[in-house]
């Protein structure tokens, strides 16, 4: 853990913002050392918050927490903190929420952003492909070990941030093609697609079982749309990425338009704002036909089979999942998949 405040770093002029409102707010940022998680976490820190800030490498780590530090004059107990998460690691999560856990007393806003696109087939460690481990099935299991934190807090919200490539899949993979036990017309393209369509249909449900749960939190699912700057593509081939290069600059939004949806649903007045919906910058949008609540229900399903897996795989290096008291829905018309 690395916590810094503005004195730690000296640099550039600091810009002073006359609304700090969001002075005395947690805000726990996935994927925050570069595009757009680290242009939000900038956001949020000139706005007052105490951001966390995740990272996989330390050195990329610390160069965020600089760059945010430096990006505005700190109020008095407002601070940015590091710690190390990797998504595709269910150990890493498992500690990561420990420490969490035990930094803060609430978490106000927490904004599941990490993830990876372009990558050749790949099992994790924990043996579930790569795009839907780490912009899935580790978002699930961190908001799952972390809703009573953010329950603990004026207005939590959760903002899970997807994509347009959402439209593209049509239909979820199944648990046995995801854990490479059945072959499927795998592609990155189909596969990242794959991923954010799990990321609104978990929305759907998450905000199905808080609503019944009599939760006060909020969740939302964000499409930033086509941004420029960001590191999203950088594990895509050398070629794609030199071909593709023209076309970003030329029609991409910049990170400030990226990051507009994310901010809305942080900061918009709680009551003005609808959980479980998609929005895009300020506006809410309806999901395609494949975004049902029985689909939601039947991905939640899923990542729960594959977390219990996970763990009797890992023969007690990883704990069986807490049962956290969510609330028993009618699912007779969902298919079991083991």
């Amino acid at each position: 853990m690395f916590v810094a405040g503005s004195s730690s770093f000296t640099g550039s002029p600091k810009m002073e913002p006359e609304n700090r409102f969001m002075h005395g707010k947690n805000v726990l940022i996935t994927g925050s050392t570069s595009g757009i998680g680290l242009h939000a976490a900038k956001h949020f820190y000139s706005l007052g918050a105490s951001v966390i800030i995740t990272y996989r490498e330390a050195e990329r780590g610390k160069k965020a927490v600089e760059t945010v530090v430096e990006s505005a004059v700190a109020m008095e107990g407002q601070s940015v903190m590091m710690l190390e998460l990797d998504l595709c690691s269910f150990i890493s999560v498992d500690n990561f929420c420990t420490e969490v856990k035990n930094a803060l007393k609430s978490l106000d806003v927490l904004v599941c952003n990490a993830g990876v696109m372009g990558r050749p087939f790949e099992l994790t460690t924990n043996g579930v492909e790569s795009h839907f481990a780490a912009n899935q099935l580790g978002h699930f299991i961190l908001v799952r070990q972390l809703i009573e934190l953010i329950e603990k807090a004026e207005n939590g919200r959760i903002i899970v941030v997807s994509s347009g490539y959402y439209k593209q899949a049509t239909v979820m993979r199944t648990r046995k093609e995801l854990m490479g036990e059945s072959i499927w017309d795998y592609t990155p393209t189909i596969a990242y697609a794959n991923s954010k369509l799990a990321n609104c249909l978990f929305v759907r449900d998450l905000e199905r079982r808080l609503t019944e749960r009599g939760s006060p939190v909020k969740v939302f699912c964000v499409r930033p749309g086509f941004i420029k700057g960001t590191d999203l593509g950088r594990e895509t081939s050398w070629f794609l990425r030199t071909i593709a290069t023209p076309v970003i600059w030329a029609f991409a939004s910049n990170l400030d338009q990226g990051i507009s949806g994310i901010v809305h649903c942080a900061t918009s007045d709680f009551d003005e704002l609808i959980s479980g919906k998609l929005y895009y910058q300020d506006q809410m949008e309806e999901c395609t036909d494949t975004v049902t609540a029985e689909n939601g229900l039947r991905l939640w399903r899923m990542c729960e089979r594959m977390e219990t897996l996970i763990a009797e795989r890992s023969h007690g290096k990883i704990a069986t999942p807490r049962v956290i008291q969510w609330p028993k829905f009618d699912d007779r018309n969902v298919k079991n998949e083991s």
